[in-house]
């Protein structure tokens, strides 16, 4: 059967806690301020809901609480780290100043909770579908040949009892039928598993549906804002030809402007002078 392994890394350097009235920030550093307290406020509701599911699983309760790892690109990134199945090694930096108490107190409350989550470490393999439905259907091939095989010699067993039954005939009578009983549960739990994995088979094939049209569609979106770029870069270099024009022109009107004033100047002082004459 082929297999896909998947392994990954994160690396995460978590910002402090920001105070807009102690540090005095402003404008666009305090919208990222805002956005950053905001982001942890996230990743501690994640934290305190993968706890409340330790505590529960503690106590052997069965519910499992909702984990909102949806509400921040942050929690959603390190789904896999926390409750996941990765393994996950977190460090706490705290301050040994007087004047940072309440900060490094939030802090160590904070490695406090995260350390209830436990995660459930393990190889990520997934198994080629068609392998797996291949396998499965032999499985349950060889299933129905056993089941077969068990009720008959079940009838058997029973002409064979009919005549002078006994204790033994009994016990084997029983045993057998509880090993009928037995296949028939594997048998149906093969078949489960045999929807199960072609749901799973299909589910695949519509995501890699899907990610083929999303990269299509950015592609088409990349030509477009590039064949827009040069289409912007043409209509500028049309814009300044013609401004350029424009001045060209204006230029010459305004020398033409001044000949014909100084033509009508020096024609006015002519017929002045004839006058006087």
């Amino acid at each position: 059967a082929v297999e896909s392994l998947t392994s990954k890394i994160h690396l995460v350097d978590l910002a402090g806690s920001e105070r807009g009235n102690s540090t005095g920030v402003r404008g666009e550093r305090l919208r990222e301020a805002n956005n950053i307290n905001r982001s942890l406020s996230t990743l501690g509701d994640v934290i305190k809901a993968l706890g409340n599911q330790a505590n529960k699983a503690t106590k052997r309760h069965s519910q499992r609480s909702f984990v909102p790892y949806r509400n921040s690109i942050l929690t959603w990134l390190l789904k896999d780290s926390l409750g996941g199945s990765a393994l996950t090694c977190l460090l706490a930096a705290v301050s040994p100043l007087a004047d940072s108490y309440g900060e490094t107190l939030t802090t160590l409350r904070f490695v406090q909770r995260a350390k209830l989550i436990s995660n459930d470490d393990n190889v990520n393999a997934d198994s080629n579908p068609n392998a797996v439905i291949a396998r499965l259907r032999a499985e349950v091939k060889q299933l129905k040949e056993q089941l077969a095989m068990g009720t008959l010699g079940g009838d058997d067993a029973a002409a064979s009892a009919a005549g002078s039954p006994s204790i033994a005939q009994a016990q084997a009578q029983a045993k057998l039928e509880a090993e009928v009983q037995r296949l028939r549960a594997r048998y149906a739990e093969a078949e489960k598993s045999i929807i199960d994995a072609e749901r799973r088979a299909k589910a695949t094939e519509v995501a890699a549906a899907d990610a083929a049209a999303l990269r299509d569609e950015l592609e088409m979106s990349r030509r477009a804002l590039q064949d827009s770029g040069v289409e912007a870069r043409a209509l500028e270099g049309r814009i300044a030809a013609l401004e350029a024009q424009i001045e060209a022109e204006a230029a010459d009107a305004a020398s033409a402007l001044a000949a014909a004033r100084e033509e009508a100047s020096a024609a006015e002082r002519l017929q002045r002078v004839r006058h006087e004459a």
